[in-house]
This record gives C-alpha cells, structure tokens and sequence, in this order.
C-alpha cells in the first residue's frame, strides 16, 4: 500500500461520528458542506476561557502599563490600611464608604482630599483605591504632582508628533489619584498646571483624589482659591492624625493585579483528547 492509500486508509478510519465523555456525540451532521470534527461542547468551553483570559490579560496590562502605580504599593489593597489607631481606623471607614458607593462617585465626579502629616496613609489609601478600582475594569491612575511637573517640563524639548503629552492620562482617566499637593509653595507654573488639571476634571465631572501634608485651613492660600473651591465643592476632606506610621506595618504581598497564567484545556477533537494551551507565550 502506497502513502496515498495509507492515508485515505486512516481518513476513512477517523470518520466521525465520533464520542465526546463529557459532551456526546459529534461529527454526525453536515454544517455548510463540512462534518464538524470537533466537539462543539468542548469547542464552547475553549472559547469562553480565551475570552475571560483575554479580558485578564487586558485588564492587567491596563493596570501595568497605566497606572501608575509606585513599586512598593503594587500590592496596596483596602485590607492595607490597619486600623492601628483613631485616624488610621477613619481612613479605612471614609475609603470603604467611598468604595460603598463607587458607581455612583464617579459618575457624579465625587473625590476625597485626604489631608495630614507624614506617614499617616495617605499614599497607601491612593495606591488601594486605584489598585482596586483598575481590577474591576476602571481607567484609574494615580500621579505624584511633582513627578507630572517634571515629565512636563521635560516634554517641552523636542517632540514627535505621536508623543502624548504627560497630562494626557491624568486628564482623562476616569479616577485620578494625584498625591503629594502641597509639599511647597507652588510656582506660577504648578499652580497653572495644577488649576489646569483639576478644572479639567472637574468640567467633566471626573473623580479625583487629593492628598496633601496641608492643613484645610492652607489649601486655598497653597493651592489657589480657585483649586480649593472646586475641591471643596467635589470632595469629602478626611483629616489625619498622629505620628508616622511608615514602615510600621509596611504592605506586602503579591501584586494587587496579578498577570494571567496559561490554562490548559482539553479538547475532544477526531475523536480523541487533545491538549489546547491559552495564553501560552508566542
């Protein structure tokens, strides 16, 4: 018997229909002039774990790439913020009752100004916050202030036309975390910068979060009248207390977005298991 014999020999011998364990019988139809040769089942089932891991792959690269998240805080989650004393255990309760009624604050634009000495969660509280809204599928960023104004002093020089311009993604996510406000007086440049940013959102009824070392009392004179009006008119003010905290109980753990492993599945197909891999490297 020659090669061509031999395999129409095996063609005739893999001719369905064919019996899935799990699924049934396959293969004993004609679809469009064809038999299918794979369960439909298990076919199903394949297309639905590369859709959910596809989805994790997405909302994880989101998070990685855009975040903005520091190293350190990658693992921040609500559970982080230990009610160790009396303005530790206010910081989780105003977190969690923001959280309570996240729908509803970022549609209507709501913030929190988180405000208090070194040391006291505040930076913590914004990593968790943006760690757990990017996990539920939110654009979330956050942004130390003093970092957006150097990245946008730098990007004056020379630029190309397809660079985005550093205030890009803190304007236009949907929640914006921007930390360390306040640490100074402003110059005439960040105070421009700042007012540009926060009444941007606020003209699109975006959410943003504060936090500064300042006192209420400071902000209008530190940030600029009309900075605090507005902040005033958007944001709950959570006022902190007490000594540092900072490496008391430091965070830990793995990070709060973990990237998606390959799963392996397998699939009924000409009659036999065979193993399919999703998310495997390319």
């Amino acid at each position: 018997m020659n090669r061509f014999d031999e395999a129409m020999a095996r063609g005739r011998a893999n001719r369905g229909p064919w019996q899935c364990p799990e699924h049934g019988v396959y293969g004993d139809r004609t679809v469009y002039g064809r038999t299918p040769t794979d369960c439909s089942g298990c076919s199903d089932r394949l297309r639905e774990i590369e859709r959910e891991h596809a989805e994790s792959m997405r909302t994880f690269r989101a998070w990685d790439e855009n975040a903005g998240v520091p190293t350190r805080y990658r693992c921040a989650t609500i559970g982080h913020i230990q009610p160790v004393n009396a303005s530790a255990k206010r910081l989780r309760s105003s977190v969690a009752n923001y959280m309570a009624n996240i729908g509803d604050r970022l549609a209507d634009g709501d913030g929190l100004t988180l405000l208090g000495p070194v040391g006291t969660g505040k930076t913590l509280a914004l990593c968790a916050l943006v760690n757990t809204l990017c996990k539920d599928g939110v654009a979330a960023q956050y942004v130390g202030f003093p970092e957006l104004v150097a990245d946008l002093k730098a990007s004056f020089g020379e630029r190309h036309a397809d660079d985005r311009s550093p205030m890009e993604g803190p304007m236009s996510c949907d929640l914006l975390a921007l930390d360390e406000i306040g640490v100074k007086a402003l110059t005439e440049f960040e105070a421009a910068t700042l007012f540009a940013l926060v009444d941007g959102r606020y003209t699109q009824r975006a959410a943003t979060l504060i936090a500064s070392n300042a006192r209420e009392k400071e902000l209008p004179a530190l940030l600029g009248e009309r900075v605090a009006d507005r902040l005033r008119e958007t944001n709950s003010v959570v006022i902190l207390a007490g000594p540092s905290q900072r490496g008391v109980i430091p965070p830990s753990g793995p990070d709060a977005i973990l990237r998606p492993k390959a799963v392996e599945i397998c699939v009924h197909d000409f009659g036999r298991w065979q193993t399919h891999v999703v998310g495997a490297p390319k």
